[in-house]
């Protein structure tokens, strides 16, 4: 029995692999999360700043509810990336964790409302202040979208 065995073919090329190999080459260096969220905190960091920075140079009288808002953004980020890491680290959910992320939002929503009845800052402020976690998102995609671009056409240069 002389039998002969058949050489490998290389697997025939479908669409679906084509497509998978365009998402590759689009795809930019990997970050890892860590330097994603400290990114993200420096950008709303650095528009809260520009924020009540603004605010102070026009002598609004908007000052202290932007500063509640951008701070009341600011710790509930802090206390979500908290949350996550110890949600990662120990890979279950704490009940305590729990509770104590759920209750940020009923702490935070008491601390506006006590701010707008008792200390009369105009919602207006607030609203400029809560406002700059949607420009901080906004500028990271710009910039992620611009290091895409970048590496995209570094790889263009290259071939």
């Amino acid at each position: 029995m002389n039998e002969q065995n058949p050489t490998p073919q290389p697997p025939e090329s479908t669409p679906e692999d084509a497509n998978r190999e365009q998402e590759v080459d689009l795809e930019m260096p990997e970050e890892s999360p860590s330097d994603q969220v400290r990114t993200i905190f420096i950008t709303l960091l650095s528009i809260s700043g520009i924020l009540i920075l603004l605010t102070a140079i026009l002598k609004l009288d908007y000052l202290p509810g932007v500063f509640l808002g951008c701070t009341v953004i600011g710790l509930n980020f802090h206390w979500t990336v908290m949350f996550v890491r110890n949600m990662i680290h120990d890979k279950k959910v704490q009940p305590l964790n729990l509770i104590f992320y759920l209750s940020k939002f009923a702490i935070s929503a008491l601390v506006l409302f006590g701010a707008i009845n008792y200390f009369e800052i105009p919602p207006l402020a607030l609203i400029i202040g809560l406002s700059n976690i949607i420009l901080a998102v906004m500028v990271y995609s710009v910039i992620n979208s611009m290091k895409r671009a970048s590496a995209h056409n570094l790889e263009e240069n290259s071939e």
